[in-house]
């Protein structure tokens, strides 16, 4: 401030006081206004993180209706092959039971005629005796 009148330099020194009793309103404002777009954007931000719950709430709905749908399916796949594997094990063992049954007749006979042949060489001994 050097070369300005007393006046001048009061003057001046005036200025910048209003202007600085002037900067708390301001900064007041700035606050509200401040405070203002955060509640907004706040505001928008919970909007949105429940609009993306009920998005995300219905996209696991539906992944979940989809997950049950092919479980079923599998299970009636599976409930199907067990049943075919069933009857083909009974079919096996039936048929390794008409097996047995036919081995069983077969040494039934045998161990017949095995008795038989002792019982005739019985009686031709008491005969010869």
């Amino acid at each position: 401030m050097p070369g300005l009148t007393w006046e001048e330099r009061v003057a001046a020194l005036e200025t910048q006081m209003s202007e600085l009793a002037q900067l708390p309103a301001r900064l007041d404002a700035l606050e509200t206004r401040l405070r203002a777009e955060m509640r907004t954007m706040g505001e928008d931000l919970r909007g949105e993180m429940r609009t993306m719950g009920e998005d995300l709430r219905g996209e696991m709905r539906t992944m979940g209706e989809d997950l049950r749908g092919e479980m079923r399916t599998m299970g009636e796949d599976l409930r199907g092959e067990m049943r075919i594997m069933g009857q083909d094990l009974r079919a096996e063992m039936r048929r390794l039971n008409d097996q047995t049954n036919v081995h069983m007749r077969v040494l039934h006979e045998d161990l017949r005629t095995s008795i038989a042949a002792l019982g005739e060489g019985r009686s031709q001994r008491r005969k010869k005796s």
